[in-house]
């Protein structure tokens, strides 16, 4: 009954503080493009494992991995571009 009552304790823990939840900077997904590798959440909906980036679950497609960043709101960038909701700006 105890080690019950311990392991409900540790399950509530874990799913109601956010850095070890859903939330934590690396993660798998579902996504099978994705599902292989650690992906780094880089904020507004961004992510990127070793050889893509992702917004929001979607490969995008025109982004370099290796040099992207998160910039702020729904922006980010690479070496060559920069883009809003992962599609390139012009």
């Amino acid at each position: 009954m105890k080690k019950l009552v311990i392991l409900l304790f540790v399950w509530a823990f874990v799913f109601t503080v956010p850095e070890l939840s859903a939330g934590s900077p690396t993660e798998t997904y579902s996504n099978p493009e994705i599902a292989q590798n650690k992906v780094t959440i880089l904020g507004g909906g961004y992510a990127k494992d070793t050889w893509k980036v992702f917004y929001k679950g979607k490969v995008v497609k025109e982004a370099s991995a290796n040099s992207f960043t998160y910039l702020d709101g729904e922006y980010g960038k690479d070496t060559w571009k920069v883009f809003y909701k992962g599609i390139p700006l012009k």
